[in-house]
């Protein structure tokens, strides 16, 4: 029953050793020191990582140095906006005065001019001279109307 043949195919395979893998390198543990070239790499890592926080650092002092600028350029602009504003509401002040001064000068001259026509006997002087200033002074406020309706009708548009 038993073939010869069988028998060293059997004897074979009892024979055979199983083939195993090649021993694996040994990892290095975490708690062991970090080879040459992995702690020169860390320490540029290190380095790179210092460099970048520093100059983080530097780019927040610039924009509160930035911050600080622009809130005293800003206080100087206000302050020099109140002068400004100031010395305007001075100047439009001056005018005015100037331009009623001239005015009350006129008006007392011609007050002068016509009491003494009419003192000294030239009524018909005076009566003309009250119709001149009459048509200047209807004439003046017209044009000043003119003006003033010109003028609003520019900024409306």
């Amino acid at each position: 029953m038993d073939d010869p043949h069988d028998d060293d195919a059997q004897s074979k395979i009892i024979r055979r050793q199983p083939v195993l893998p090649p021993p694996a390198p040994p990892v290095p543990s975490t708690t062991s020191s970090v080879s040459g070239l992995d702690a020169s790499t860390l320490r540029e890592f290190l380095e790179i990582a210092k460099r970048d926080i520093e100059i983080r650092q530097q780019e927040i002092d610039l924009q509160r140095q930035e911050k600080a600028n622009s809130h005293e350029y800003s206080k100087l602009a206000l302050d020099a906006q109140v002068t400004d504003r100031q010395d305007d509401r001075k100047d439009k002040r001056s005018a005015r005065l100037e331009k009623m001064g001239f005015a009350l000068a006129g008006s007392i001259l011609l007050a002068a001019f016509l009491i003494t026509s009419m003192y000294m006997g030239h009524e018909q002087i005076a009566l003309e001279g009250m119709k001149v200033l009459g048509l200047v002074l209807i004439a003046g406020y017209g044009g000043y109307q003119y003006a003033a309706r010109k003028f609003s009708k520019s900024d409306s548009e």
